[in-house]
This record gives C-alpha cells, sequence and structure tokens, in this order.
C-alpha cells in the first residue's frame, strides 16, 4: 500500500507488477513488527516494501533475470565489486573449472570463465546434501550506501541497506558436471553475512515444508477436486501435521503406508485431543 509521499514508480503500474489486495490486506494485518519478511521476485515491488516498513517489518527479496531494467542499473554495481578480477589474483573457486557446465542457452566450451572470479572469498558458505543433490552457496554482502536511495527514486524500494551476491552450485546425483546460477538479493536489515544467509535460505521453509510435500507425497497436483479444492488442502495439511507430531522422523510416504496397513494409528489420531 503505497503512501501518498512516495507513490509508485511508473515502471510499476502494469497489472503483472501489480500486487493484488489480498497480499497488502494481509501486510496490513499481519504481526509484522521487528519481523523479516522474504518475498519471490514478483512481489519486490514499492507497494509491497512500502507496505512492509510501514508496518515496522523488514523486507528482504531477490532480483531475477525477468527484472532486467533493474539489474541494468547501479545496484548491480555493488555485488559486481566482489566477483569482477582484479589485478591480484582472484579468490579460489570451490569446484575445479572443468567440472562446471557451460552457460545455459550458450554455446561455450567448458573451460576458464573469467566471470566466476571472486575479487575476494564469500562473506557466507554453506554445503548441504539433500533431495538428490549437493548444493554449495556463497554470499558476498556489502552495504547499500548510495544505491539505497537511488533504488528509492527509482522503484520505490524502501530503506535498503545491504546488498547480497549470492551463488548457488549444484550438482545432482549421477551428474557429471555443476550448474551455477547467480542471484542479486537487497534488504532493509543489517545482518551478519551468516544471518544474510541464513535468511536467504529461509525462504524456502515454507516450500521445502508444506507445498513440497502436499504436491510430492500427497499428489496434490493429481486430484483436481476444484470446487472442494480448499477443504482437501486443508485435510492434507492436517495428515502432516499429525505425522510429523506423533511418528518424528518418519519419512510421509512410509508413514502414509503404515497407517493404511495399520488403521488403528488413524483410529487413535481421531481421539486425540485438538490443541490450538
Amino acid at each position: 500500500m503505497a503512501s501518498n509521499s512516495s507513490p509508485i514508480p511508473r515502471g510499476w503500474r502494469s497489472p503483472n507488477a501489480r500486487p493484488s489486495a489480498a497480499l497488502l490486506a494481509l501486510l496490513t494485518e499481519a504481526p509484522l513488527d521487528g519481523r523479516m519478511v522474504s518475498m519471490d521476485a514478483g512481489f519486490l515491488n514499492a507497494a509491497v516494501t512500502q507496505t512492509i516498513v510501514q508496518e515496522h517489518g523488514n523486507c528482504l527479496g531477490g532480483v531475477k533475470g525477468d527484472q532486467a531494467e533493474c539489474r541494468r542499473s547501479s545496484m548491480t554495481g555493488s555485488p559486481r565489486r566482489c566477483f569482477s578480477p582484479p589485478d591480484t589474483p582472484p579468490a579460489p573457486l570451490p569446484v575445479a573449472l572443468d567440472q562446471i557446465a557451460p552457460p545455459r542457452r550458450k554455446r561455450q566450451p567448458i573451460g576458464f570463465r573469467r566471470e566466476l572470479q571472486p575479487r575476494r572469498a564469500p562473506d557466507a558458505q554453506t554445503i548441504e546434501q539433500s533431495r538428490g543433490r549437493l548444493e554449495i552457496r556463497e554470499l558476498w554482502v556489502v552495504d547499500a550506501g548510495d544505491v539505497g536511495p537511488s533504488l528509492m527514486t527509482a522503484y520505490g524500494w524502501r530503506q535498503v541497506t545491504q546488498i547480497g551476491g549470492l551463488r548457488r552450485w549444484c550438482r545432482r546425483r549421477h551428474a557429471d558436471l555443476w550448474t551455477v546460477e547467480e542471484v542479486t538479493v537487497v534488504s532493509s536489515r543489517q545482518r551478519t553475512p551468516a544471518q544474510f544467509l541464513a535468511s536467504i535460505r529461509n525462504h524456502w521453509t515454507i516450500e521445502n515444508q508444506v507445498h513440497r510435500p502436499r504436491d510430492g507425497s500427497m499428489q496434490e497436483d493429481r486430484l483436481h477436486g476444484r470446487a472442494i479444492g480448499v477443504i482437501l488442502a486443508v485435510c492434507r495439511n492436517v495428515v502432516i501435521n499429525l505425522i510429523r507430531r506423533h511418528l518424528p522422523g518418519r519419512y510421509i510416504p512410509t508413514a502414509r503406508h503404515a497407517i493404511t496397513t495399520d488403521l488403528g494409528i488413524a483410529l487413535r489420531w481421531m481421539h486425540l485431543p485438538l490443541r490450538n
């Protein structure tokens, strides 16, 4: 909900970039005081960021390739100070050059790629192996400085204080080459690099713990009960929560198989007292 003193810039007046009224109403009703709100690139616009700041919250969002105008702006200059190779030897890469896949949609042979050579070691790094892939995340953080006011003028983004350059290395199971992806992330809260990286990772908590189990384990996408879709979604959420509470550590498909073979488990759950 944009304020009168900071109208929505002309570039964000298109229907595709305009957030829904339901989202702005939710941000107004939810307690955002001191909380961090992470969002996809599609919601990183003037109305959303101004509403979050007005409610005394903080925003964190990634700038993707579809926001080409923003990527060409001066904001990409701050993270590029971390990646551009100077005259001094660059910091080493976490993987060998001959193990990096060529850029997508480009016929470029595997070899030396100057744009991947960072000027300095990353400020924060994590290594995770899950879901059939090995992933290395590197983050470089710089202060927004005078880029923050320019983002406010050009895009209406409120109180951008930090800009991060995130690089994700991913190698899937049985794959020989690593793929690499770079994302620019902006934040309105000053945090340490480790906290910044943790906030970016926590953005996927809802996707990994709610939407993905409903789509994969509960086969939600294969069922087309549109008229009662909300009721079915609530029932799936109840089942997932019961499994996680009373069968901790169990893989959801395995737990569902155990329930079908022993209906006494489900019958006992039906008599459990409801909790707020």
